[in-house]
């Protein structure tokens, strides 16, 4: 089962690279924004149109908490997957190419893929 619209976001210490994907193939969109509220801003203005997709993030120690929080709260479907889970699944591809673009739609591609996914939750601070 391929979702129709998947997000997939790759999060470093000072950007986010995001892929948009159709059916779990197609790229509708691939970009990067700063991470920083004004990027996360721009981000939920860039997916208006798709409130609701699942958003696929790989935890980056706390560099994904802004993307995360931020984008539940907009009413995403936020997921995050284990590190070492999106090793073992880039490591079914033939492909072994490793940049941020790549690992952004590698992310969607997992997110569009049917394989259960624990929804993110707020930690209470």
């Amino acid at each position: 089962m391929s979702l129709p619209i998947s997000i997939g976001i790759d999060v470093s210490k000072l950007k986010v690279d995001i892929c948009l994907l159709e059916n779990g193939q197609t790229i509708i969109r691939s970009w990067s924004v700063k991470n920083t509220k004004a990027g996360l801003k721009e981000l939920i203005q860039e997916l208006t149109s798709w409130v609701g997709a699942r958003v696929v993030l790989e935890p980056t120690g706390y560099y994904h908490y802004l993307f995360a929080f931020g984008l539940s709260r907009a009413g995403y479907d936020v997921r995050l997957v284990n590190p070492y889970v999106m090793k073992q699944y880039s490591k079914l591809g033939m492909r072994k190419t490793k940049t941020d673009k790549v690992d952004a739609k590698k992310l969607a591609m997992l997110a569009s893929s049917g394989i259960e996914l624990l929804p993110y939750t707020e930690t209470p601070v």
